[in-house]
């Protein structure tokens, strides 16, 4: 692949009614380096129409196939991963491609439309890139894992993996560097009962209630295997790209190798990755502690009794 290839792909999903229509926009492949697949969008050489996705004819020749998927917590090491196989080479990753989200997250659509359209939403991205790569890899946005059992249905043949981490860490990660696109977060997301509203809690308890809703959605899962981030960056080769079916060469294992020495968001390679947990485990108050106790606490054990845990528990 070269800096001036371009392609053609979904950048945004709009509703006309009942009807999904997708904006398309063409790319070129040296903004493929982005961590993230929004900042890829937009840096965007053109818009180039509308298209509607009832009428997407996916071609039933296209070879490029998801690998595997990968859903999360926040600040978990998802990034992490992506950048992991992105330097795999003839990989290519989508970071969080939010139109999928756009799509998933409203009541329109039957089930079997929904999948239809999931479908037709991916083969628009396989057909992009098929003589690019020759593997798929999507990290999905967090929210995406509350419809874990929609994408199993469109896709019921690809592997995923669900990475986790304490979950103390997590919220005094979120307190000292806040999360965004919180503004997307509504009371389906909490399983919030009837007249229970966002405001009635704080943001801590938001937090909180959003991931144990996760590890709910994430539970009845067919085809997943957990990951702990405490054996991040090993397990990746050693066990996630296994998991893929994704081979890893002496050159692939050097790539990657290289780019997880580096802060995951850190395009310039300047920050280099250390472990925080311990800092971040003293960091923590009591509401950070209570909330972990007993709201995500028995949603987590139920999650990790459900489903296999690549690499084992975690170390102590």
């Amino acid at each position: 692949m070269t800096e001036t290839e371009r392609f053609i792909v979904p950048a945004e999903l709009v509703w006309s009614g009942q009807r999904p229509l997708l904006k398309m926009v063409e790319i070129d492949a040296a903004s493929l380096a982005f961590p993230f697949w929004s900042q890829t969008l937009a840096a965007a050489r053109r818009v180039v129409g509308l298209v509607a996705l009832d009428e997407v004819v996916p071609g039933a020749d296209v070879a490029l196939m998801p690998s595997g998927f990968v859903y999360h917590f926040n600040r978990c090491g998802s990034t992490l991963v992506a950048n992991a196989f992105k330097a795999r080479k003839g990989c290519l990753v989508l970071s969080e491609p939010f139109i999928f989200q756009q799509l998933l997250d409203n009541a329109r659509g039957t089930p079997g439309q929904r999948i239809v359209w999931l479908q037709r939403l991916m083969a628009l991205h396989r057909q992009a890139f098929v003589r690019h790569a020759d593997h798929l890899v999507i990290k999905w946005p967090g929210l995406v894992a509350l419809y874990v059992a929609d994408i199993e249905a469109a896709f019921p043949h690809v592997p995923a993996i669900f990475l986790h981490r304490n979950p103390i860490e997590v919220l005094v990660s979120a307190r000292m560097a806040p999360l965004g696109n919180t503004d997307v977060v509504k009371e389906v997301h909490l399983a919030l009962g009837a007249g229970e509203r966002l405001q009635d809690y704080s943001a801590l308890e938001r937090s909180a209630r959003y991931m144990a809703n996760i590890c709910r959605h994430v539970a009845p899962a067919r085809n997943m295997a957990l990951l702990d981030y405490a054996h991040l960056p090993g397990a990746i080769v050693e066990h996630v790209a296994p998991f893929f079916k994704l081979g890893v060469s002496a050159r692939d294992l050097a790539a990657m190798g290289e780019s997880t020495r580096y802060y995951s968001k850190d395009v310039a390679r300047r920050t280099v990755f250390s472990a925080d947990s311990s800092q971040k485990n003293g960091m923590a108050n009591a509401d950070e502690w209570r909330v972990t106790q007993d709201i995500i606490g028995p949603a987590l054990l139920a999650l990790q009794a459900a489903l296999p845990q690549l690499g084992g528990a975690a170390p102590a």
